[in-house]
């Protein structure tokens, strides 16, 4: 979990201090046992958030909000989820496949 189980909306998410610090050691844990499963993060994704827990190793990542909202399509906030990412899946970072 991502953000503080209190808050209820995405945009209003925060970060709990030490997420990303859980995320790279779950990642380093993971690696060392040989362990073939996938990270997940649920819990304030958005465009601004993604790039940080992607990062930190998150492989699957679930945005409610960011994808279904009044501001944007979901065909226009997929991709623009995805772009957000581009730059680290550009310099190694592995990307999810499957297409919406």
């Amino acid at each position: 979990m991502k953000i503080a189980p209190s808050i209820l909306s995405a945009d209003f998410a925060r970060l709990i201090p030490n997420t990303i610090r859980k995320l790279h050691a779950l990642g380093q844990m993971l690696r060392e046992q040989g362990a073939g499963c996938e990270v997940e993060v649920d819990g304030g994704i958005n465009t601004q958030t993604a790039p940080s827990v992607v990062a930190a190793g998150a492989e699957v990542l679930v945005a409610g909000s960011a994808v279904f909202n009044k501001k944007a399509s979901v065909a226009e906030n997929i991709p623009a989820l995805r772009r957000s990412c581009l730059g680290l899946v550009q310099s190694g970072v592995k990307e999810a496949a499957g297409d919406t």
